[in-house]
């Protein structure tokens, strides 16, 4: 198992955070079992910054060409799936064009073929699972580097947003049942970790103490369950009081931003909420500038195209740097308007129909979210 992904299962049972806080001040760019992917992916953000149009092109197709001539070559799936569509990548692939001939590749058309037979397996790689807006789990490989990949990636946009420096504390509230005492200390992302299937009533004595002792900026996670979080402290005017005292914003990840869920967020912290467009296949990253629910992709990270099929717009992704388990063109599912181009190059987007926050209760009567039961 590669380093980076050691770590971040594992500090977090073995590093207090009276320790990792003074780890976390270790920038990312050094960091063992990351570093060197966060740098090279943070030089690529700015590069792609400072093209123009023709050399943003030639970066795109020089990644599309690299990642489809792979899986042709390398991925029984893709060489069964191409070539029954008449497509050949080392004849059909010469130009920026020629990527709207590649064809577009749907959650159905992979759900049920067994994951060695679209994957090339290596090692340091971890499998993953997503439910994506079908809630439709898919399994697949991710490649060791993708964390330093996608941290650059969120640091760039978290800093545009709000001045967010990797050194603030967070608190993060996702799906996983293993936290121990109900709130661990993650010094890879420099967050504390909170269980969110435990009743609040229950364990807010424990959040409060955290808030009190530690100076935390940010919330992170499902806006279902930040949403749940935000109900209990209507009612709870000292937990509240705490957590907004040092709160600069809320990150909402995962979930289809709810508009109710996000206003009451913010009137109950009296902090504002940033979203991003993301999901586990590593397809794209998108986010909001100025504009709630306007995003704004990173070709840099992955390439953004729409594709209108049977009346309905979808967003269209491919991950440029998983050569184990290659996602190309495919469809995410996800229903989008007001697509906006630059140069014919997606460059803004408000999505329709995506994951949005649903529960299930458990016998305490907890809302439980369901993306967080998926993974």
């Amino acid at each position: 198992m590669n380093l980076a992904y050691f770590l971040r299962n594992n500090f977090e049972k073995i590093i207090p955070i009276s320790l990792g806080k003074y780890l976390s001040v270790i920038p990312f760019s050094l960091r063992p079992g990351l570093g060197k992917s966060y740098r090279k992916s943070k030089k690529g953000i700015s590069n792609f910054d400072s093209f123009d149009n023709k050399l943003k092109k030639d970066f795109i197709f020089q990644k599309m060409v690299l990642i489809v001539k792979h899986a042709y070559d390398n991925i029984p799936f893709y060489k069964k799936f191409y070539d029954k569509n008449n497509f050949t990548p080392h004849r059909d692939l010469n130009i920026f064009e020629d990527i709207s001939n590649i064809p577009i590749i749907r959650k159905n058309d992979i759900i049920n073929v067994p994951l060695k037979e679209r994957s090339v397996y290596s090692n340091n790689v971890m499998k993953a699972n997503t439910g994506g807006s079908s809630g439709k789990p898919l399994s697949f490989y991710l490649p060791s580097h993708k964390m330093g990949i996608e941290w650059s990636h969120l640091h760039y946009i978290w800093k545009r947003q709000c001045q967010y420096s990797p050194k603030d504390l967070k608190v993060l509230m996702v799906g996983r049942g293993n936290v121990e005492n109900h709130v661990c200390y993650d010094f890879i992302r420099n967050v504390l970790r909170f269980d969110i299937f435990s009743n609040y009533d229950d364990i807010s004595k424990i959040y409060l103490s955290k808030f009190s002792k530690y100076k935390i900026k940010y919330l992170r996670g499902y806006p279902s369950s930040i949403y749940e979080l935000a109900l209990h402290c209507e009612k709870n005017i000292v937990f509240r009081n705490e957590i907004s005292k040092d709160l600069k914003g809320v990150f909402l990840i995962s979930e289809f931003p709810n508009n109710q869920m996000r206003l009451f967020i913010e009137k109950i912290f009296n902090v504002k909420t940033f979203s991003f467009y993301g999901h586990s296949e590593g397809c794209i990253i998108a986010y909001e500038k100025d504009v709630k629910e306007r995003f704004h992709p990173l070709h840099s990270y992955g390439f953004c195209e729409t594709e209108t099929i049977d009346n309905t717009r979808f967003l269209i992704g491919t991950n440029y740097y998983n050569y184990n388990s290659p996602l190309i063109r495919y469809n995410t599912e996800d229903i989008v308007d007001n697509v906006y181009l630059d140069n014919n190059l997606v460059s803004s987007f408000r999505i329709v129909q995506g994951r949005i926050g649903e529960f299930i209760l458990d016998k305490k009567n907890k809302k439980v979210p369901l993306t967080g039961l998926i993974y």
